[in-house]
Formats: C-alpha cells, sequence, structure tokens
C-alpha cells in the first residue's frame, strides 16, 4: 500500500483484522481482514483506498468552480471517539463541522460523521446533517478502489443496492458489498486508454489493470435529496473479502487416505498448485499426507464441510463437535509434512469469532460445562444443530493419537487453534511455519499429552504462543490425563498474548515442561504465565522457561495467576478444588522493555512453592514487581525489582 506523504492515518485493529483511515477526507486508505488480503487499491500517486463524496460528486457542486467530489474529501476530520463493542468488533468516529473554510464553498451549516466500524467485516457509515436555517441539496457515494489481480478478468455481480459481489478470477478472491440510503450503483472498470484521461482520478502508468471501481451513491441531480434543518440521512456499506482461491482445483483427498491404509499404510501426496479439499480431512494409522513445496490446500468456507460430528474437545471440554479441518482420531504412525501451506478460507469463520457476545454460542458453553459437570458419557453430548451451536474447530487436530510427526509445512490462518495435541503420546513438532492473527488463534496447544518435542517454528498468532493443557475442571479430572514431558526449543514467535501458558485448563495435572532458547520479535502480554483457578484442581510441577531474548515490549515477564476462569466462571461448579502448584522457574530473560517483570499471585489456601526466578534482564521496566502466597521464592539478578 503507497500513501500520499501528508497521510495521518489511524489504524484500527482487532482479532478479524486491520483498517487505515486517513483523517484527511475521512478516506478508508486500507483494510486488511483476517484471513485475507489488502482489499483496497493505493496508486503510488496517492489515489485509491474508499474515497467519500459529500455533498456532491463530479461537477455537480453549487457554482462552477466547485472542487470536485464535495467538500469532505479535502477537509481534515477530528477524531471524536474509538469504541470497543468487543474484542472482535471496534468502531472509530469521525467529526466535519462547518467552518469559514467549507462556507467559502458550501455556503450552509453541517455536520457531518463518519463511523468506520471493523468486526467479521467493514462497515462504512456517513451520516449528513442540517445544522443550519436553510434547506440544502446533497448528493453523495463511497467510491471505493477494490484491489484486484487482474481488472480484465472480474465480474460484478449482483443488483443494487442489495450485496453484490466482485469476482476477481485472476486473483481468487471475491468480494461481497452492499449499501443502504443511497440511490444506484456504477462500476468503472479502467483501460489502458482511460487511466490517462483527464476526467479520471490520477493513478500511475501500469496501474489501471489493479483495481475497480464499483460506487454507491446518488450520482446526478435528478436524485439528490433535501435535507431541511434539523434532518439527518446516512449512507451505509459494508464489504467483506473472502480468500476463495479460485484456482484450486478440487482434490479427494479422503479417497487417497483410505485407500494407503487399506493397504497397510504409506504417503498421500498434494502435489504443487492450490487445491480445494470439499470436506474435512481425516487421516488414519500409517498414512503420512505430504505437502509439497508450491502446494496449497484450503478448505470449503462452510461448516458443513466439517461435518459429521467428531470426538473433540472445546475450551477443555470434551464432545462431538465440527471436524477439525485436519484430523485424526486414534491413529498410530501418523504424519502431516512438506514445505506446502494449509490455508483455509476464512470469511465465514470471522463472523463465529465474537462467541462471548452471541447468545447461542455463550449457551452452546453452558450445555457443553454442564455435560462436563454432570459426567455425562461424551458419545452422546452431541449438539441437535452443531452449526448453530457455533463452536468453531481447530485447523490442525491429533485426538488420541501416538507417534505423530508435523514437520515443515506452512499453517495461513485458522478458526480457532492452530494446532491443537489432545491425548497424544511421542510427538515430534518441527519447522512449522505458523500465521494466524485471528481471535484464539492459539499456535500450538499440547493438551494432556506426552512426550513431545517442539523445535524450529515461527509462530505468528493472534493469542498464546506455546499451551500447555490438560482438561478443565470437573471434566479434565475424569480424562485425569496429565500432559507432560514437553520439550520446546529454538523457536520464535512474532509477538501476541504469551510465548509459554501453562494452563487456564490444568485439571489432568502437568508436570515436567520446558521451554528453552527461543526469541520474541515483537510485543507480547506475558513471556512465561501458569494460570489456574480453585475450580481446576490437581497440580502444576517442573514449569520451565529460560533463555529467551524478547525484542519488543513485554507487559510481564513472569506471572503467576490462580483465579482466572475466563468466562467459563459464568457457570457453576459442583467443586473447589486449589491447585498445587511446585515448582515454577523463569531463567536467563532479556526484554526491551517490562511494565513490570514479574506478577505472582499465589492462592493464600495453598501458596505456591519453589517459584525461581532468576537473571532476567529488562531495559526499562515500568511499574513495580509484586509476590503474595508464594514459599521458596528464589529472585535473583532480575532487573526492574
Amino acid at each position: 500500500m503507497t500513501l500520499p506523504v501528508l497521510c495521518t492515518v489511524v489504524a484500527l485493529t482487532n482479532a478479524c483484522g486491520t483498517v487505515g483511515v486517513d483523517l484527511h477526507g475521512a478516506r478508508v486508505v486500507s483494510y486488511v481482514p483476517v484471513g485475507g488480503e489488502e482489499v483496497f487499491f493505493s496508486s503510488e500517486t496517492g489515489t485509491g483506498g474508499m474515497p467519500l463524496c459529500w455533498p456532491w460528486l463530479g461537477g455537480l457542486g453549487p457554482s462552477p468552480d466547485s472542487r470536485s467530489n464535495g467538500i469532505a474529501r479535502y477537509c481534515d476530520f477530528e477524531v471524536v471517539e474509538t469504541k470497543s463493542h468487543s474484542y472482535c468488533d471496534k468502531e472509530l468516529v469521525l467529526r466535519l463541522e462547518s467552518n469559514d473554510e467549507t462556507r467559502r464553498h458550501f455556503p450552509h451549516d453541517f455536520s457531518l460523521t463518519v463511523s468506520v466500524r471493523l468486526n467479521d467485516r467493514l462497515t462504512v457509515k456517513m451520516t449528513g446533517e442540517n445544522t443550519g436555517k436553510e434547506p440544502f441539496e446533497v448528493a453523495e457515494a463511497f467510491n471505493p478502489y477494490f484491489a484486484v489481480a487482474d481488472s480484465r478478468q472480474c465480474r460484478v455481480e449482483g443488483e443494487a443496492p442489495a450485496e453484490c459481489r466482485l469476482v476477481d478470477v485472476a486473483g481468487g478472491n471475491e468480494i461481497s458489498f452492499s449499501c443502504e440510503g443511497g440511490a444506484g450503483r456504477r462500476v468503472w472498470r479502467p483501460s489502458a486508454e482511460s487511466h490517462l484521461q483527464e476526467t479520471a482520478s490520477p493513478i500511475a502508468p501500469g496501474d489501471w489493470r489493479k483495481f475497480i471501481c464499483v460506487e454507491y451513491g446518488v450520482f446526478d441531480k435528478g436524485r439528490a435529496y433535501v435535507l431541511k434543518p434539523g434532518e439527518q440521512h446516512s449512507l451505509v456499506t459494508t464489504v467483506n473479502l473472502s480468500l476463495t482461491h479460485a484456482n484450486a482445483k478440487p482434490i479427494d483427498l479422503q479417497a487417497k487416505i483410505d485407500a494407503a491404509a487399506a493397504a497397510g499404510g504409506g504417503k498421500v501426496v498434494v502435489p504443487s498448485g492450490e487445491w480445494l479439499a470439499e470436506k474435512a480431512v481425516h487421516l488414519k494409522s500409517n498414512v503420512e499426507l505430504h505437502l509439497a513445496e508450491g502446494s496449497l490446500l484450503t478448505f470449503c468456507d462452510d461448516p458443513s464441510a466439517c461435518m459429521p460430528v467428531v470426538r473433540t474437545s472445546f475450551g477443555g471440554i470434551e464432545f462431538c463437535g465440527l471436524s477439525p479441518l485436519v484430523y485424526a482420531c486414534g491413529a498410530t504412525n501418523v504424519a502431516v509434512t512438506g514445505k506446502g501451506t494449509i490455508a483455509p478460507r476464512m470469511a465465514f469463520w470471522r463472523g463465529w469469532f465474537e462467541r462471548e457476545q452471541r447468545p447461542e454460542a455463550l449457551e452452546s458453553m453452558r450445555r457443553l460445562y454442564e455435560w462436563g459437570e454432570s459426567d455425562a458419557p461424551v458419545e452422546k453430548r452431541q449438539f441437535e444443530d452443531p452449526v448453530a451451536a457455533r463452536l468453531r474447530p481447530s485447523c490442525v487436530e491429533f485426538e488420541g493419537c501416538r507417534s505423530v510427526r508435523l514437520e515443515g509445512f506452512s499453517l495461513r490462518e485458522s478458526p480457532l487453534w492452530c494446532v491443537h495435541l489432545h491425548r497424544c503420546e511421542d510427538v515430534v513438532v518441527r519447522g512449522l511455519d505458523i500465521k494466524a492473527r485471528g481471535h484464539n488463534n492459539d499456535g500450538i496447544d499440547i493438551n494432556a499429552s506426552r512426550n513431545v518435542l517442539v523445535e524450529n517454528c515461527t509462530l505468528d498468532q493472534g493469542d498464546d504462543g506455546f499451551v500447555i493443557k490438560s482438561g478443565r475442571d470437573r471434566d479434565g479430572r475424569r480424562v485425569g490425563v496429565p500432559c507432560e514431558n514437553v520439550e520446546i526449543r529454538n523457536c520464535v514467535i512474532k509477538g501476541g498474548h504469551t510465548l509459554l501458558a501453562v494452563g487456564s485448563e490444568i485439571s489432568g495435572g502437568i508436570r515436567n515442561i520446558s521451554l528453552h532458547d527461543c526469541t520474541v520479535d515483537g510485543d507480547l502480554s506475558v513471556a512465561a504465565i501458569v494460570k489456574t483457578s480453585d475450580r481446576k484442581g490437581a497440580f502444576v510441577e517442573n514449569v520451565s522457561a529460560s533463555n529467551i531474548v524478547i525484542r519488543g515490549n513485554v507487559r510481564t515477564v513472569a506471572a503467576l495467576k490462580t483465579g482466572v476462569d475466563y468466562q467459563w466462571g459464568k457457570f457453576p461448579a459442583r467443586e473447589r478444588i486449589i491447585t498445587r502448584i511446585d515448582g515454577f522457574r523463569v531463567e536467563n530473560v532479556q526484554a526491551d522493555i517490562a511494565q513490570c517483570v514479574y506478577q505472582l499471585d499465589g492462592d493464600p489456601r495453598l501458596p505456591a512453592r519453589n517459584v525461581t526466578l532468576r537473571n532476567i534482564r529488562v531495559g526499562k521496566s515500568e511499574k513495580k514487581s509484586s509476590a503474595k502466597n508464594v514459599e521458596a521464592l528464589v529472585i535473583k539478578d532480575v532487573g526492574g525489582r
């Protein structure tokens, strides 16, 4: 994305993506949704993004020398407020009030408010209000420059003002958009000649193939409306990108996997190119799924592709739910290897990120928790409509498997956790490259598993990096399988919530966990944390994180929290059992800036024991560290105390 030198851009970022808004003209200059690519085109000349026109278009101004496309795009807006409706829903509100400069070109008093809201899609709302004593006429529009691979290979489908689609065949994307409050739609598809005409927006030579404008609004005086004193009118547009991988060819991997398993095992190869699996892929014993270099495996953006239900877990509670996209259950000697990429389509799943704010999702979690608290048989823990339950699946999950190998491949985005190992033994995870910045996108979750080696991986995840778990509350105690003997080494994460998170689901117990010789290239909430509550019970023993370099800001280097339940705390628990914590070490850490070095909050009813913090060097520490309810605490050579 290229921006003009004088741009003052405000960024709006959440678990669904990032939007950039230029205060000059209230122009959206960038929109990158999670699991997608840049939606808007920007030329080297600064033209592009989604300009707005108000209160006239083109040369429809009140005088022959009126500036083209209204006054709003030439004025500086003020930021009124930034709203956080939820973790996945943020809004930026800008406003322009009439002033002496605007009255030189438009002799009326007005207020123009622009709301830019980012959740599973982008919504821009422009509201004009007549604050004066005389009526005035308004023509308005949004003029989005949609980025495409080749404008000659695009088509626009649908009727205005209903939702329409821009299908970018060459780029493999589909952009859906709609508008409320406008009178029409028009499409500008530039050609080699038209982009150089004086009447066209100035763009760099050669850029004419890189965009299509699909404009919504009022385009002529015959359709303009009149705003009377005190009246308001809004124009609203929504934009949603689906990375469809339109060039992907269908591939029936399941048939190949079944045939290999029936023959006693073998390697199933995804060859170079883009391939579409129309259903979730289920691996079997003695089968290796190999992603050849240059291959990309995507999946239908539809939860029905994850049916029928399989044995899985959500939030540390077992049930029968939507299948992970790459899945194995009860298999031995099973692997996913190669230098290819797994890249789910994400436009649909982004709409499920807001689980805490959706009544149906909260109700599903309540039922799930009740099943766990009542020891209901796992095979009977099924929702009448698994799709309506809105419980997202992981991307790659191995359930109850032995001799597992995950090596070399890249993973780009995930509906939930990226890699989930549940009740597995003898596992090697080596050389994975994971990028997933959405809601609850943990990198690698090791859950109630033993004898696990993770090495030489690179993670750029939206939540925790490496996570150690062993089931939630009573259901975790029912399973009763500890997570133990895990080594994580020589890995890099790009930031996120934590490098190493132990919990908060630890009800089967956790012991013998070692993370060492890892680097964080970005900002981080916590480097290493143990988190639990008096619902969990069980134990945490011999957890260590050492030889860590953090090149960025970290809120806390080492943390221990004993009151963490998140949204699950809303549901009643039958038992209260304090977790025994004995052995937590964080050593040899370098960090640029930390709010505080450590925050250790043990439970006064059963204090944590044998906590060691040694040789932690922080360039700058802003807040005082604290420790309470910790026995046999050793703190030595710790900067910022």
